[in-house]
């Protein structure tokens, strides 16, 4: 009975797509301190380009790519799209939250830090 139950539960996380391509499995909390570090870095590499940051290494991304001149750090995919954080440098114009972007959907990691005010968890979702 408990193989069988077993079997069933790996059969469904398999089916819903619980596994991710990379990363750790849930997107980090980031302490503020952190989330400071990792804007500036971003910023910087945003303007001087180089190899990725510390503070971007540190969080093991699958993937880090552009989106109109701003920054995704891609933690987790899967078939069903993928989630991450989402950085808007002071070299950005576009800021995702007032243009459409319905594929995405973006949440403020710290809405009460006007410092962090450009840091986004984000979460995607692959059209078909």
């Amino acid at each position: 009975m408990i193989k069988k139950l077993l079997l069933v539960i790996a059969c469904v996380a398999g089916f819903c797509g619980c596994a991710s391509s990379g990363g750790t499995g849930a997107i980090p909390h980031l302490s503020d301190h952190r989330c400071q570090l990792l804007v500036t870095q971003a910023d910087q590499f945003a303007m001087a380009g180089g190899p990725l940051p510390e503070q971007i290494q540190k969080l093991n991304p699958i993937q880090v790519y552009g989106d109109r001149g701003n920054i995704v750090i891609a933690l987790q995919r899967n078939a069903r799209g993928e989630q991450g954080f989402y950085i808007v440098p002071t070299t950005s114009s576009y800021d995702p939250t007032l243009r459409p972007h319905p594929d995405w959907t973006f949440t403020l990691v710290n809405p009460n830090d006007s410092y962090l005010n450009n840091l986004f968890q984000y979460s995607r979702v692959w059209r078909r």
